[in-house]
């Protein structure tokens, strides 16, 4: 057989080519402002075995004789997220949705092991900013399901976190280089228990 796959991948190019620019211009007829990503990867995680009742197999699972059923060391996972915008003057709304699980808030990813099932479709953002323009862009007001306003670290705050409340920032100068923020979400715990 004959490798055709510079012609396939030249389909997909063409075809992302032309999504992008109806896109730009539905974009422009709506006024509207579309946003988004698909992320796929490979969870590999390793763990040293100390426990001598857990036996690892060749198929890269683990085993515990004691604890219970056998667990993969690797999975896929997949993240997908829509959203748009809409600029209204000093006011800006926002709304994503995002594959993830229900009991999950702090994660949009899901692992490729569902079988024929469907993934949860949740609502990640739902927010409206208000920014006025006499302060020029030195002050903005943010409410509903809004992208985490606090300084996000690997130490700190998980990006995908996506808290429900109220903001405020102050900001010395249009690059946000010094930020005073003001926040008001009830950060509860969504598992289950009592």
């Amino acid at each position: 057989g004959s490798d055709d796959s510079g012609t396939s991948m030249d389909d997909v190019n063409s075809a992302m080519g032309s999504i992008s620019s109806r896109v730009g211009e539905l974009e422009k007829v709506l006024g509207l402002k579309f946003f988004g990503d698909v992320r796929t990867r490979l969870d590999w995680r390793t763990q040293s075995q100390s426990d001598p009742a857990t036996i690892v197999t060749a198929t890269g699972k683990y085993a515990n004789a004691a604890q219970g059923p056998i667990v993969d060391l690797t999975r896929g996972r997949y993240r997908a997220r829509i959203g748009v915008m809409k600029g209204m003057g000093d006011f800006k709304a926002a709304m994503r949705i995002a594959t993830g699980a229900t009991n999950n808030p702090n994660s949009e990813n899901n692992t490729f092991d569902t079988g024929f099932t469907n993934p949860a479709i949740n609502i990640d953002q739902a927010y409206l900013t208000y920014t006025p323009g006499f302060f020029q862009g030195h002050l903005w007001l943010t409410a509903g399901k809004m992208p985490n306003p606090l300084t996000v670290s690997p130490i700190s705050w998980d990006p995908d976190i996506v808290p429900e409340g109220i903001a405020l920032g102050l900001s010395s100068n249009a690059q946000n280089n010094t930020t005073l923020r003001a926040v008001y979400f009830d950060l509860i715990s969504n598992t289950g228990g009592g």
